[in-house]
């Protein structure tokens, strides 16, 4: 018998959820964390249990964000001046976090590749909320009339 449940954040804060051993009450994996406003569905079996714990105001004073980058947010790239939107982001077992990033090649063509953090920085003061028009091909030579 399997029993769905659908794990709503909808309180303003993130929701912990544990898959667990049912005879032992091991966990199989870290616990995922759903971050606010999202939702997930999982699988209560014969062989695995789900614990879901609402993540408390005073316990988030305590923990930092899993995901340094916001979707949306400009980076650059550390080291550079060259800048990017971030469009993706992914979590793994065993990985820190990585980060999809629509930016230009040296060629001037919009380019997507993934990132880690320790890649990418935060873009300081108002270039943080300038919009970045990514939808055209920046060409690097003159028009041929």
């Amino acid at each position: 018998m399997t029993t769905t449940i659908t794990v709503k954040a909808n309180h303003g804060w993130p929701v912990l959820v544990s898959l667990l051993n049912p005879e032992t009450g091991d966990p199989y994996q870290p616990a995922t964390r759903i971050e606010p406003d999202q939702e997930r569905i999982y699988h209560a079996t014969g062989t695995t249990d789900v614990h879901i714990h609402e993540v408390q105001p005073d316990e988030c004073v305590h923990s930092r964000p899993y995901f340094e980058y916001s979707l949306g947010e400009i980076v650059k790239f550390d080291g550079s001046s060259r800048r990017g939107r971030v469009i993706g982001r992914t979590e793994m077992i065993g990985s820190a976090a990585s980060y999809y990033v629509r930016h230009f090649n040296t060629f001037g063509d919009i380019q997507k590749d993934w990132f880690s953090a320790h890649d990418l920085a935060h873009v300081d003061g108002k270039d943080s909320r300038d919009t970045v028009d990514m939808t055209e091909k920046v060409s690097t030579f003159p028009d041929a009339a």
